[in-house]
């Protein structure tokens, strides 16, 4: 290669990276706008800090409801020609001699309730589709990790503070929490997140930095703060289908704690002797006493295999199951490396 190729390329090198480094200073430099404002660019979890364009979008389907007891957040989870329906809290509304359903554009409609679930505090009502209402993104909860960032959009206190917002982290993708209801315990898998959830937030939607609901806001641990809970988007699409189609919810309670063995770590895996490529099937942490599951002969630290023909692998697999409320079904577990099918009824 002659010297006059090389000068060549070294000055063709030179220019390009004068150029990148001209381009890396203006997209890292503070933003002066015209007002003189300076706007720094950070970004969380790969969006922008900025999150007005995701609270625009959702706060259109947030909702404030009022009822003769109390007040609370909805959101709409569902529209057709003729109505739309709208997901919030069963405990806000129960009870009540009238429920009203205040849009953000501020025009109320009387609630129609289409049908609940006590276990897991939901409630679905219905309204007049006049204004062609659009409803919220949905997202994916199991996708959710520690450590993410979430929002959430509701009127707490009263309507004099709708529409707020707050943001938080996920302390906990999947906490089991153990709930006792007409004298029958259950586990509810719920996010755990550090959200500051004042009275008003319950019933409106978690949402993650794209403005995609991952969760329905239910509860407080004994109204401490940072420790709030939300029903996840996966579980809450079943109930709310189940209603939609049926007015009520049909569930199988197993009375289990439960995994999937994909989601335990590599250390969780070895300290209970399974391989660390195992990923196949539910595994059982905890049965609770007078449970169906112990009725079955399921014991803690079993891995649920199957349901009839149908392999159980995610939290997803694990949901249909619950929720297909069969009479009749058969398990397959594995059991210190045997398999074991058990049926129920018995």
């Amino acid at each position: 290669m002659s010297k006059k190729v090389q000068r060549i390329i070294w000055i063709v090198l030179a220019l390009w990276l004068l150029v990148l480094s001209v381009f890396v200073y203006k997209a890292s430099r503070p933003l002066t706008g015209e007002d003189g404002i300076t706007v720094v660019n950070n970004y969380i979890d790969g969006f922008s800090s900025d999150l007005s364009e995701a609270y625009d979008e959702v706060k259109e389907k947030v909702v404030f409801i009022r009822t003769d007891t109390s007040s609370a957040s909805g959101f709409i989870a569902r529209s057709d020609e003729k109505k739309a329906y709208i997901v919030t809290s069963y405990h806000a509304i129960e009870n009540s001699s009238y429920i009203k359903v205040e849009l953000d554009n501020f025009v109320s409609y009387d609630g129609e309730l289409v049908g609940y679930d006590e276990i897991l505090d939901v409630a679905v009502l219905a309204i007049d589709n006049e204004y062609e209402l659009s409803a919220i993104e949905w997202g994916d909860d199991t996708l959710l990790k520690g450590g993410n960032f979430v929002l959430a959009i509701g009127n707490p206190k009263s309507e004099d503070y709708r529409d707020s917002i707050a943001l938080g982290l996920v302390s906990s993708a999947r906490r089991s929490i153990l709930v006792k209801i007409d004298s029958q315990n259950y586990y509810l898998d719920m996010i755990q997140s550090d959200i500051d959830l004042s009275e008003g937030y319950s019933g409106g939607p978690l949402i993650n930095m794209s403005g995609e609901l991952v969760g329905l806001n239910t509860m407080v641990v004994n109204d401490e703060a940072n420790i709030a809970l939300s029903l996840g988007s996966s579980e809450l699409r079943y109930i709310v289908e189940e209603i939609l189609h049926d007015n009520e919810v049909s569930r199988i309670n197993l009375g289990i704690r439960a995994y999937p063995m994909r989601e335990l770590t590599n250390a969780q895996k070895t300290s209970l002797g399974f391989e660390l490529d195992e990923v196949s099937g539910i595994y059982v942490d905890d049965v609770l006493s007078s449970s169906i599951a112990e009725e079955m002969g399921i014991k803690t630290h079993d891995v649920i295999l199957s349901y009839g023909k149908i392999g159980l692998d995610t939290y997803d697999d694990f949901l249909e199951f619950i929720y297909t409320n069969e009479s009749r079904f058969e398990l397959t577990i594995l059991r210190d490396g045997e398999r074991i099918k058990l049926s129920y009824p018995l």
